[in-house]
């Protein structure tokens, strides 16, 4: 059984390489071609930044530019940080949780130091750091999800107070 080279295309219609066509067990001298696969070679190398696609009409080759990548998609991320006031605003006006609430929960953390810790960074905080010790505490004590934090810091950038 003989063999002949043949010209491979992938799926949109651009060369990859050559590959075999097998002749038919059947019919000596009928080739079995790959789907995608052509006998005529492309005209040569592709000039700089284009590549040899398989023209619509099925009958030759053509040059064309290299297709660019299309840009990734950016997933906006939610702010890191807020005011103590615009998260307070965020907290009540998303979840209904008030300040009371919030120092109900510091207070009920059992051990003296990490209690006194997160009063303060909640207190006394300038700035509320999403990623901070104690606002994570304080998310879990308030049984908040990154969903939830998402959200909460989105909100309360926006707030003006």
């Amino acid at each position: 059984m003989q063999q002949i080279i043949v010209y491979q295309a992938d799926h949109d219609g651009y060369f990859v390489g050559k590959t075999w066509a097998d002749e038919s067990p059947e019919e000596p001298g009928v080739f079995l071609i790959p789907g995608n696969a052509y006998k005529d070679a492309p005209p040569g190398a592709p000039a700089t930044g284009t590549l040899w696609r398989r023209a619509a009409s099925g009958d030759s080759w053509v040059m064309e530019p290299i297709p660019s990548e299309p840009e990734p998609e950016t997933v906006p991320t939610a702010p890191r940080a807020c005011s103590p006031a615009q998260g307070l605003v965020a907290l009540f006006a998303i979840k209904r949780i008030t300040e009371d609430d919030v120092l109900a929960k510091i207070a009920s953390i059992p051990d003296e130091v990490q209690r006194y810790t997160v009063k303060i960074g909640y207190q006394r905080a300038t700035t509320w750091e999403r990623g901070s010790p104690a606002m994570q505490t304080m998310a879990q004590l308030l049984q908040l999800s990154e969903a939830d934090l998402d959200e909460l810091f989105t909100y309360a950038k926006s707030v003006a107070v």
